[in-house]
């Protein structure tokens, strides 16, 4: 007689890890993500390399080019420091504080006039270790009084 074998034909399945699946769709989503970032990154930069530039017309070269360069004395030409926790600007060996001494520095010729602009021209200061924000507070004080900041260099004679 023939004896029947009982099979179990359902195998079991050995159980996964969640975590494995979701760190897998988290990985594939974030590098989705950063392919578009880079896609569109790589768009805006070849945008920028063809955008046209400005074309000079034929009767804007006969036009007097106006420049911001301007040819100053040495005595115009200052320099923002500070000495003893107070800004100055430096003129020769003349200080002025900027805020109290505004009239001293117009009526010692230190504010340049062109026509209806008037300027101070100012000179790096390396030694003196002025904050930005400093130079910023001085320039919008100096805006107030209606007068412009220019940078210049010093040369030596």
């Amino acid at each position: 007689m023939a004896r029947r074998r009982r099979h179990n034909t359902g195998s079991t399945v050995t159980a996964q890890d969640p975590g494995k699946d979701l760190f897998a769709y988290l990985f594939l989503l974030m590098m989705v993500f950063f392919f578009m970032m880079l896609m569109s990154m790589g768009k805006s930069r070849q945008a920028k390399a063809v955008e046209p530039g400005l074309v000079k017309q034929a009767q804007d070269r006969a036009a007097p080019v106006q420049t911001t360069f301007a040819q100053v004395g040495r005595r115009q030409v200052g320099r923002l420091v500070r000495r003893d926790g107070r800004l100055f600007l430096v003129f020769g060996k003349v200080f002025y504080r900027p805020r109290e001494d505004f009239a001293q520095l117009t009526r010692d010729g230190r504010v340049v006039n062109h026509g209806k602009k008037r300027t101070i021209y100012l000179a790096e200061e390396g030694a003196g270790r002025v904050l930005l924000a400093e130079y910023l507070e001085t320039f919008q004080f100096l805006n107030v009084k209606g007068v412009d900041i220019a940078f210049a260099e010093v040369e030596d004679e």
